[in-house]
């Protein structure tokens, strides 16, 4: 049986890139002569811009669904989906989770999911989920294994 996980966009996301944004324009502006204050910030608002599409537009993941054979398929908000692979690189913690997926080849998606990004009971099932995937669970024996 399939697991979906609807992916709601993060209102933490939001204002820490705004405040991010806040942050380094103020410190742009009060190091910089004016014409390289105003440049920063434009090229700073262009990057942000670009993350804020990544994590809340069209092109955002807005589904995981989890297959009973241990496969992947990521739905972005527009509908296209990818068949993907969890890497072992991807990091679960109560508070945040970062997945990386190898999608092909050469192609990898990545996932920052904060707290408010799930349901409560899906982000507990989703961190079980990963907590038990052999990809992960290889990750923490090469680790003990290591030290």
């Amino acid at each position: 049986m399939q697991t979906v996980y609807n992916i709601k966009p993060s209102t933490s996301m939001a204002v820490f890139i705004a405040v991010l944004y806040l942050l380094c324009a103020a410190l742009i502006g009060l190091y910089l002569s004016p014409w390289l204050a105003v440049s920063g910030c434009l090229v700073l608002g262009i990057a942000m811009v670009r993350i804020g599409a990544y994590h809340f537009g069209d092109i955002s993941v807005g589904r995981i669904v989890l297959q009973p054979q241990g496969e992947w398929i990521l739905y972005d908000r527009k509908g296209r989906y990818w068949t993907a692979e969890i890497e072992s690189s991807s990091v679960i913690t109560p508070w945040i989770m970062v997945l990386n997926f190898r999608t092909g080849a050469q192609s990898h998606k990545y996932l920052v999911l904060l707290w408010d990004n799930l349901e409560s009971q899906s982000r507990r099932s989703l961190r079980i989920q990963l907590k038990s995937s052999h990809v992960l669970c290889l990750k923490r024996l090469k680790h003990r294994h290591i030290r």
